[in-house]
């Protein structure tokens, strides 16, 4: 039932953006049904999430960062954010996934080609210079909750050409069933390693219940940080709230 739902909701929302593209002033519709799409997601799946810190009321021209656990965590942002996100290339081609992402403005960029770092920054700059609310991961992955990873820095250089402000999440996965996540049952939410997409979202279907915590910091200025400097800032705010999952 759970899986007929999922998929209903994304037939409807490709259906919706297609048409919204051909309207003048889609995008921000586009947006405001992302994000209806993704609360309706969350709700299916069993999600409840609360919001806590200093969320503003004006989104444009920010960068938001986050930790990264799993592709529910984007769901997650998506339903709370008017965001693109910006994601790897090899995501075009994940069927169905693929779609959905280009149909939601995600920005794409080179996880292995160094040689395209600077073309992928001046991407996410003009996206916020030109209004957008962009949200990376810079751990470059989603990974076990073991522990926070270290913050890859060059993205962060499209925030401190566009003059944007950054502002650090932490997502936090209390409960999984009514019970504390660990070690043994975060396989069932997490997404990390070589895990396959498909059989997670299966094993995401069969959770009755999920409780997140979403912590917006403060907002730091990055123009007035080097590009590392402004990572190291960003990771120490959201380790302030993160947990080890034991």
């Amino acid at each position: 039932m759970k899986l007929f739902a999922i998929i209903v909701l994304i037939l409807f929302y490709t259906v919706i953006n297609l048409v919204l593209m051909l309207l003048p002033g889609g995008s921000f519709m586009i947006s405001q049904v992302g994000r209806a799409y993704a609360w309706l997601s969350l709700k299916v799946i069993g999600a409840k999430v609360t919001i806590m810190g200093d969320l503003p009321t004006d989104f444009k021209h920010k960068v938001f960062v986050s930790n990264h656990l799993s592709y529910v965590d984007v769901m997650v942002l998506m339903a709370i954010l008017p965001a693109r996100f910006v994601t790897f290339t090899e995501f075009q081609d994940i069927p169905g996934f693929g779609i959905l992402s280009k149909l939601s403005g995600t920005l794409f960029v080179h996880r292995s080609q160094p040689a395209l770092v600077k073309k992928d920054v001046l991407q996410i700059e003009k996206a916020i210079k030109t209004g957008s609310t962009v949200v990376f991961f810079p751990e470059g992955s989603s990974f076990d909750g073991s522990a926070l990873q270290p913050f890859k820095s060059s993205l962060f250089q499209s925030a401190i050409e566009a003059k944007a402000s950054v502002y650090p999440i932490c997502i936090r996965y209390l409960e999984i069933n009514n019970e504390p996540v660990t070690a043994k049952n975060r396989d069932q939410v997490f997404y990390y390693g070589d895990m396959n997409l498909m059989p997670q979202l299966i094993r995401v279907l069969g959770v009755d219940s999920i409780n997140i915590e979403v912590i917006f910091e403060s907002p730091i200025d990055a123009s007035t940080c080097h590009r590392k400097e402004l990572a190291e800032q960003a990771q120490a705010a959201i380790q302030k709230h993160f947990f080890a999952v034991k």
